[in-house]
């Protein structure tokens, strides 16, 4: 017998967004992670054309240069709380 892991499925108001984060933050990426995903959110580590955004910290790498390579929004840690603050 096979088992199946249990997905988790949670909708909130990020339910249907894809986001990846990259860089240096004062809070562990985890943490951002789990945050995200509590309100919905799928977290990838790779940018695709279905990301809908670049989380941004300090020293963020090549992944900016390729989300602006496929017209993906930068947004920085600050941008994302004012959005989820509101």
């Amino acid at each position: 017998m096979i088992a199946v892991a249990e997905q988790k499925i949670i909708e909130g108001v990020l339910s249907g967004q894809v986001y990846v984060i990259t860089g240096k933050f004062n809070q562990p990426r985890s943490a951002l992670k789990e945050l995200l995903e509590s309100l919905g959110a799928e977290v990838n580590d790779s940018i695709t054309k279905n990301t809908t955004a670049l989380i941004v910290g300090d020293k963020a790498g090549s992944k900016v240069a390729k989300a602006d390579k496929l017209g993906i929004p930068c947004i920085g840690i600050e941008d994302l709380q004012d959005f989820l603050n509101q």
